[in-house]
């Protein structure tokens, strides 16, 4: 199995996790989450704009307090 399969069935949130320059996926899998991404987004499967405004503010919202520190 490819990494395009195993990822394909990702949900966007996830997807947007793997693509993250500070992940500790390999460029390859960042490439390819990215793909998908785009390919759903060209598909008006999901809105990215939406999407990561939400990753964002979960991430900051579960870790402000070590930022800031």
């Amino acid at each position: 199995m490819n990494l395009r399969d195993k990822f394909i069935n990702h949900s966007s949130m996830q997807l947007i996790i793997i693509a993250e320059k500070n992940s500790d996926y390999t460029d390859d899998a960042k490439t390819i989450a990215i793909d998908i991404i785009n390919d759903r987004e060209k598909n008006k499967e999901i809105d990215i704009i939406k999407e990561a405004t939400k990753y964002w503010t979960d991430y900051l919202n579960a870790n402000i307090k070590s930022l800031i520190i």
